[in-house]
């Protein structure tokens, strides 16, 4: 566009801004991001939240923080949300907690308690659990689709609504054990599982 003297516009840096977010291009996404004041386009929170995901997920926390407070507007869910999902994948509770805190919405708590969970600090994990059940939160559980024959079957954990449940949990046993004779060993500790499956159990 700069070739062809074309002016870009906001929509233009929030492409460009979340492309690099994707690729992993800090410098370039940077120096995009300051290129919208030599086109006196004023970054809106989208462009922020573009910057503080790439930040986030380039490990730059601290910097992604940084940027937060020197916004001059609001910051969203989205950009909460980015953040304390790089807090979660870099292991930086500190800023999760910050996060949490002034973001003070379910979701982050319970990103946070996955964040405890996965540094093995249970006791934030049933904190943030007990807190949780006692304002009547659950966490969503996962559940898992396929497809057969064109109908589709829907399952989420410990499910025995099909009509063949138990054959399901056979073959799964059946998996299990192989997995098991193959040398598998699972990455999650018990007290992860608990987490997720207390919430999960409870909707």
């Amino acid at each position: 566009m700069k070739k062809l003297g074309t002016r870009p516009d906001s929509v233009t840096f929030l492409a460009v801004l979340h492309a690099c977010a994707h690729a992993g291009l800090v410098e370039r996404g940077k120096e995009y991001f300051d290129m919208m004041k030599y086109y006196k386009i004023s970054p809106k929170v989208e462009h922020y939240g573009c910057m503080v995901d790439l930040l986030g997920r380039a490990g730059l926390i601290k910097e992604a923080r940084e940027l937060i407070n020197r916004m001059e507007t609001k910051p969203n869910v989205i950009m909460w949300g980015a953040l304390l999902s790089a807090c979660s994948i870099y292991g930086d509770i500190q800023t999760g907690e910050w996060t949490a805190q002034i973001n003070a919405m379910d979701g982050s708590y319970v990103l946070l308690g996955d964040l405890y969970a996965a540094a093995r600090r249970f006791n934030g994990v049933n904190a943030i659990r007990e807190m949780l059940l006692q304002n009547g939160i659950c966490k969503l559980p996962g559940c898992s689709i396929i497809e057969i024959d064109d109908v589709t079957y829907e399952f989420v954990a410990s499910d025995k609504s099909h009509l063949k449940s138990q054959e399901i949990y056979m073959v799964l046993d059946e998996l299990s054990i192989k997995l098991k004779m193959a040398g598998y060993v699972p990455m999650l500790a018990q007290h992860e599982e608990d987490f997720g499956n207390n919430l999960s159990t409870r909707i």
